[in-house]
């Protein structure tokens, strides 16, 4: 954490221009603001410092110092004299993966490949200081206006050289259905690794490629989650893959036993250097 700081969030917020509110959950309230020395900024105002809040700012606050690529800098964090606190962070210019998706429906294979890549370079990135993301989907994937792919939210990342906050006897991990990985959701923790992230990797590249995630065939989180657990996505229709090398890659990232998946981001990334050579995109 660069500082704290014991003042409310009414005078906090008078060191910003134009701070207004963006969008509010359980947990937070983010607002976006101009700072005279940062620039354009994200304000998350968590309702309670509890010990996930905390998480989330440690591990967000150590990817940056790790210099980890592909995700916004956490600038400041401020304590108020209530249990709540103020987190800044960098604010990245462009659209959300998800808004891209909900506009031209696909991306083409080129850009899918990028994005796969530049993923899986994350990844590895967060395998070496043994942080799981946990939470790679369209609407934390960030395409910015200077061309570079962002990956944000860090809200239930788990870093393994810290005590889980998830009970062990709960029955549910947390996750975002129809992208989390079977162990995952069913809070396996000793099977919950960089391959968890893998697999919502290869979900999203999958959507990007054919228009739709494989698994949000209902609204019912329960069939979602039996849909993660049973169904076999299809082999892919990519131009330019006549052999089926990147789509076959892509079903191995979304195999339902971890054990089955690359088994690191270092050897799913030398996979796909091998597929980059046998494919015309």
């Amino acid at each position: 954490m660069l500082y704290t700081n014991l003042i409310t969030f009414e005078e906090f917020k008078k060191e910003y221009i134009k701070c207004l509110p963006m969008k509010r959950g359980g947990q937070k309230q983010v607002f976006s603001a101009y700072h005279p020395v940062y620039g354009e900024v994200v304000i998350k105002l968590y309702f309670q410092a509890d010990v996930r809040a905390e998480r989330e700012i440690t591990i967000g606050s150590k990817t940056m110092m790790l210099e980890v690529p592909h995700i916004h800098k956490v600038l400041s964090v401020i304590y108020e004299n209530t249990p709540t606190l103020c987190v800044v962070e960098q604010k990245i210019i462009g659209v959300s993966l998800r808004e891209v998706l909900d506009k031209e429906h696909k991306l083409s294979a080129a850009k899918a490949l990028h994005l796969l890549e530049k993923g899986l370079i994350f990844i590895k990135k967060l395998e070496e200081h043994r942080i799981i993301h946990r939470d790679i989907k369209p609407e934390n994937i960030i395409w910015g206006d200077d061309g570079n792919i962002y990956f944000i939210d860090f809200g239930i990342a788990r870093f393994l050289n810290l005590s889980s906050i998830t009970q062990t006897q709960s029955p549910i991990g947390p996750h975002t259905p129809g992208y989390a990985a079977p162990e995952q959701f069913n809070n396996l923790k000793k099977y919950i690794t960089s391959r968890a992230d893998i697999f919502s990797l290869g979900v999203v590249v999958y959507e990007c490629l054919s228009g739709k995630n494989p698994f949000l065939t209902s609204n019912n989180p329960n069939t979602v989650l039996q849909n993660v657990a049973n169904l076999y996505p299809s082999h892919l229709d990519i131009a330019g893959d006549k052999d089926k090398e990147l789509s076959s890659f892509i079903l191995s990232m979304i195999q339902k036993n971890p054990s089955q998946r690359p088994k690191n981001a270092i050897q799913a990334l030398q996979w796909l250097q091998t597929v980059k050579t046998k494919i015309e995109i």
